[in-house]
């Protein structure tokens, strides 16, 4: 008897013992992969900083991470190989919104958390999901900012433009509701195509209304043609705010014509936040360079 209690006993401080497998999805390969090669290096960081205090509830975290090879369609597949091949208990990722939604759909099927770490489209983290959690803000709060500036300058005339992809529509639908609501003239929300180089029609529809302040949202190379539209047309709003002229490649495209334009950015390293400072100094140790 005193045999078969040691053995139940001893049966699961063994399973305790096994390694905690954490699975992420990432475009390790593809034209996402450049884009993506931070949130690899976090992930690594994340798994070396948890393990040298001790692991996860108190087990080796083993990090598993499957190349989706910049495919959103790849997503729920690799996710499903995630939960039944390689036994994740706990799910990160993936990268983009569109992924995300098919990960987020089999983290609900399956009855697995996964931490959402860059989907940001209100179709990802919907009302009623148990096992979901968020990282990011939502890209309908990005337009929140901008339109705190306009009211603070005094401006009423918004001309809104965003890129025919779901988050800078879901954006500007968002900051127009809200600009409504205050009282604002912020006109239909122009919707431009992916490289879009020329902009003199929504120019003359804003000097038309003769709009004072002008939003966009999109990526860097949007802000940096819409730059490059203006001065080609000779048109300067007095307030220019973009969501891509935050990022590094729109100072790269511009130069010094991103002067006095505004940018939209979900992280910096000066943030206050809790524990980002003990984070950047952890990847400046681990990487020799600052996270993006």
């Amino acid at each position: 008897m005193r045999v078969l209690l040691l053995l139940l006993a001893f049966l699961p401080l063994q399973a305790w013992a096994q390694p905690l497998v954490v699975g992420a999805v990432l475009p390790l390969s593809g034209q996402l992969a450049d884009l993506a090669a931070d949130m690899q290096r976090a992930l690594v960081l994340w798994q070396e900083s948890r393990n040298a205090a001790g692991g996860l509830q108190g087990r080796h975290v083993e990090l598993k991470l499957l190349d989706d090879r910049s495919e959103a369609l790849a997503s729920t597949r690799l996710y499903e190989q995630l939960i039944d091949t390689e036994r994740a208990a706990l799910l990160l990722g993936p990268f983009g919104s569109a992924a995300s939604v098919s990960a987020a759909a089999v983290a609900e099927r399956r009855r697995r958390v996964l931490v959402n770490v860059t989907g940001v489209t209100g179709n990802v983290h919907r009302a009623g999901t148990r096992y979901v959690f968020q990282v990011p803000a939502p890209v309908a709060e990005y337009g929140e900012g901008a339109l705190a500036i306009v009211r603070s300058t005094g401006y009423r005339r918004l001309h809104v433009v965003a890129r025919n992809d779901p988050g800078s529509q879901e954006a500007a639908a968002q900051l127009v509701e809200r600009a409504l609501a205050a009282g604002l003239e912020p006109g239909p929300v122009e919707s431009v195509p992916a490289g879009a180089g020329d902009y003199a029609t929504q120019v003359a529809k804003a000097r038309a209304r003769d709009a004072q302040a002008w939003i966009a949202f999109g990526q860097p190379e949007d802000a940096a043609n819409m730059v490059k539209s203006f001065k080609h047309i000779g048109y300067a709003p007095w307030l220019f705010l973009a969501q891509g002229a935050a990022e590094p490649r729109f100072l790269k495209l511009v130069g010094q014509d991103a002067e006095l334009v505004l940018g939209v950015s979900p992280y910096e390293t000066a943030y206050r936040t809790r524990g980002n400072r003990e984070f950047v100094e952890a990847w400046r140790k681990r990487w020799s360079s600052d996270p993006a």
